[in-house]
């Protein structure tokens, strides 16, 4: 009875996870899609969708954090066309493959190909079938912290770039700026009885204090937020907002 108990409890290997973890099963036999959706929903994964055909799969492959993928398809793509076809596209899944004829010359070419692990479409497959997911969730969830943790990086080291910035800027223009408005301001006062001409010299004023509101707002930066600027460049944002 205990044994009956634990048999057909969930395996839950998807369930520490925040948001749900789809799968792709990718497979031509109806009895193992079957099985693959059971033993895929008793590991608390979602079922993104199961085809047939590699074409497909690729259609559906984005979507999908997990790809339990055939070796046997049909149409002209093989299991593994369609596993390099993901790597090389960068689409973001994990692909377990599955095969019925497990060798180590197949898992060699599988693993190099991209594969996050592969199963044998044997006796075994229900319970190694669990470790493996649990192993490749793990991965993921690693993975995922590496990333973060080198944005956290980059972003670090852009407010120091970012801050010994400001301080040349500061350093290397406030003086020169302050010169030519004081020269501006004699001129403005020379030119006082010719308004066309101190027109000019009030437009150069406001320029310069332009410049000047540009150099505060840089030394002000508390923050590395970028905005687009033209045909894809980023530019630090000193909106201040």
């Amino acid at each position: 009875m205990d044994g009956a108990r634990r048999a057909t409890q969930p395996l839950n290997v998807g369930a520490s996870h925040r948001l749900p973890v789809r799968v792709l099963i990718v497979e031509d036999d109806p009895a193992m899609v079957r099985m693959l959706e059971g033993l895929t929903a008793l590991a608390g994964l979602e079922h993104l969708g199961s085809v047939a055909s590699g074409d497909t799969a690729l259609g559906l492959a984005p979507q999908a954090d997990i790809v339990l993928l055939d070796h046997m398809l049909e149409g002209p793509r093989t299991g593994l066309n369609v596993l390099r076809e993901i790597h090389e596209r960068k689409l973001g899944a994990s692909v377990i493959m599955v095969t019925a004829h497990g060798s180590e010359q197949f898992a060699a070419e599988a693993l190099r190909a991209g594969a996050a692990d592969y199963v044998v479409k044997d006796a075994t497959l229900p319970q190694v079938l669990a470790g493996v997911l649990s192993r490749v969730l793990h991965l993921r969830e690693v993975e995922r912290a590496l990333g973060a943790a080198q944005e956290q990086v980059v972003r670090v080291e852009r407010r120091a770039a970012i801050a010994e910035i400001t301080v040349a800027l500061s350093h290397e223009m406030n003086n020169p700026l302050q010169a030519l408005r004081t020269e501006l301001e004699l001129l403005r006062l020379e030119l006082a009885k010719l308004p066309a001409e101190r027109g000019h010299a009030d437009a150069a004023l406001a320029q310069v204090d332009r410049l000047a509101d540009v150099v505060r707002r840089v030394a002000e930066l508390d923050r590395d937020t970028a905005t687009s600027y033209a045909a894809g460049t980023k530019m630090t944002d000193l909106s201040g907002g």
